[in-house]
């Protein structure tokens, strides 16, 4: 396997400002844009276990960097939100794989962080070891499986 791309802190700046468009705060500051995932630890798993999806980002943040310069600020970080969304955008259009491999990341690592399970009301954590109540099993349902004669040989 190769080598897992180190991102800068410019970079996950900029990956935390792109977030911010794809999921933005709540207007009310109860939910969190998805900007604060690109300093967490559960992003740089996300990027160990997918080959490529770092090396993807790191193009695409490239790019909003270099759209961002083009319309001459420095970086994407300084552009205002609609020009963000407009480089993003455009980097879209150009790299048809950077917002998919980013909606992937947000989606899958977002829903998941405590502070946002708790913003929507629910308890943060797993399902198991402490559970959710299920009914009771009605084990009768297996004895037209258990009066079938075995489909198998002995060895």
């Amino acid at each position: 396997m190769s080598d897992v791309h180190q991102f800068s802190t410019h970079e996950r700046d900029t990956l935390a400002a792109v977030l911010d468009q794809v999921i933005p705060p709540s207007a009310d500051g109860r939910l969190p844009g998805a900007g604060f995932l690109a300093h967490g630890a559960r992003f740089d798993a996300v990027i160990r276990l997918l080959p490529g999806l770092d090396l993807g980002l790191a193009g695409g943040i490239a790019a909003c960097d270099e759209h961002a310069r083009r319309r001459g600020v420095t970086d994407y970080r300084a552009l205002s939100d609609a020009d963000r969304l407009a480089v993003l955008n455009e980097v879209a259009a150009a790299d048809p794989g950077f917002v998919p491999s980013l909606m992937f990341l947000a989606y899958s690592t977002y829903y998941v962080e405590d502070r946002v399970i708790a913003a929507l009301d629910l308890e943060p954590r797993p399902p198991h070891p402490q559970g959710y109540a299920m009914a009771a099993n009605d084990l009768t349902l297996l004895e037209p499986v258990r009066a079938r004669s075995k489909l198998w040989r002995d060895a």
